[in-house]
């Protein structure tokens, strides 16, 4: 499957390119943005960077095993979709340039100091969540014990991951809702926390060692598209609108520490 614009860019899902960077700043990238089913039918979601090029956009799939040469559904998208926030917009092709590449704006002492905490805490629950996944990918190649791995993976999601989650939900994820561009992209990411609770359930019940390997990385996987967007769109959106996220900040650890 993949996607055209009208300007002749066209991205497919999978593809190599799995981030917008300075590189090609212009280019299509299409990431996934979760999604589940079962073995008789599948629904999925996916984010796309830039915004379409005036003019229809065509979705495209085949599917050759089944005689779909090429399968093509165009859309016009409706005007609004033309009229980006150039904060969102800048971070995105500048991956992380926030303060760079924004309109300048002045914010009150201590809120960037809280984004650059919120960013440092996702980092620690990235490096964390890793180095479980590895050992559970080294026990499965090494004939270790897969499955203490795997416990040590699943307390980790059940006492640190998942709670972090919930609490973001509660608190800046409740911002991003309330703001005029954030309601699409905090209901994307609240659906990513509901495919990674179906996946830690997946886990819990795998018994075969490669299963084990296979449903971690994809854990980690989906954790880091998610947080991508987190640190990439929603602070930045937050940034924009004013959000007090010292308070935000303040509120998700204050859940944290009495849930």
């Amino acid at each position: 499957m993949g996607l055209e614009f009208s300007d002749g860019r066209r991205a497919e899902i999978g593809a190599a390119r799995p981030y917008p960077d300075d590189s090609a700043p212009d280019a299509l990238v299409v990431m996934s943005a979760g999604g589940g089913g079962s073995d008789r039918s599948w629904h999925a979601r996916y984010w796309v960077y830039p915004l379409p090029a005036p003019g229809l956009v065509s979705f495209v799939a085949t599917w050759p095993k089944f005689g779909i040469t090429e399968a093509r559904v165009e859309i016009d998208p409706p005007p609004w979709i033309a009229i980006p926030s150039p904060c969102l917009l800048a971070v995105a092709a500048g991956r992380g340039r926030f303060e760079q590449k924004c309109p300048r704006r002045s914010h009150p002492a201590g809120v960037l100091d809280a984004v650059r905490s919120i960013r440092a805490h996702h980092a620690q629950l990235t490096s964390a969540l890793a180095d479980r996944v590895r050992s559970v990918r080294d026990a499965v190649r090494d004939g270790g014990d897969a499955h203490a791995a795997r416990r040590g993976l699943v307390a980790f999601l059940d006492d640190e991951l998942m709670p972090h989650a919930a609490a973001e939900e509660r608190t800046l994820y409740a911002a991003g809702r309330a703001a005029a561009d954030g309601r699409l992209l905090v209901e994307a990411m609240t659906e990513e926390h509901r495919v990674l609770a179906g996946q830690l359930a997946a886990l819990r019940k795998q018994r075969e060692p490669l299963n084990l390997a296979l449903s971690a990385a994809q854990i980690e996987s989906l954790f880091g598209v998610h947080l991508f967007k987190e640190n990439e769109l929603l602070l930045p959106l937050l940034l924009d609108t004013g959000a007090d996220l010292r308070t935000l900040l303040f509120d998700t650890h204050h859940l944290l520490e009495y849930q």
